[in-house]
């Protein structure tokens, strides 16, 4: 999400894994440096209990926090806080998956340029691989 949020290739500062085997990162918490003197981190888990797919975005004004994205269908919201004002949205429960059909149809049939490439994947490999190397950990 952090490089299509932020339109920018982040430069991975420092990594923590909790590793298994082989190999596999169960957990990685990545730390970031962005433009303009911006920071990020992003923490990814396949052994942490239960299920969340969050992504809070923090400024000088206020924050923005979004909730369940990627599984829409069981629930989801966007919450924003400017000062002491608050407003929450929620939107479609449609899955996900769906809406990738739809693009994918819609490219096959009409050549509607994807939101993603295999230069775009690439540029997203990197990012994973310098991660594990911050980690202490192989590139795949």
């Amino acid at each position: 999400w952090l490089r299509h949020i932020t339109r920018e290739e982040p430069r991975v500062i420092s990594a923590i894994a909790q590793i298994g085997n082989p190999e596999v990162d169960l957990r990685l918490e990545i730390d970031y440096e962005l433009g303009n003197g911006l920071t990020a981190k992003t923490v990814g888990s396949m052994c942490d209990s239960g299920f969340a797919a969050d992504m809070e975005v923090r400024g000088s004004s206020g924050r923005m926090l979004v909730v369940n994205p990627l599984v829409p269908q069981h629930g989801n919201k966007i919450e924003l806080t400017v000062g002491t004002e608050s407003t929450e949205e929620e939107f479609t429960r449609r899955p996900t998956y769906s809406f990738q059909l739809e693009a994918f149809v819609d490219a096959v049939r009409n050549g509607t340029r994807l939101p993603t490439d295999s230069a775009d994947a690439v540029k997203q490999m990197k990012v994973i691989d310098s991660a594990y190397l911050a980690a202490g950990m192989r590139t795949r």
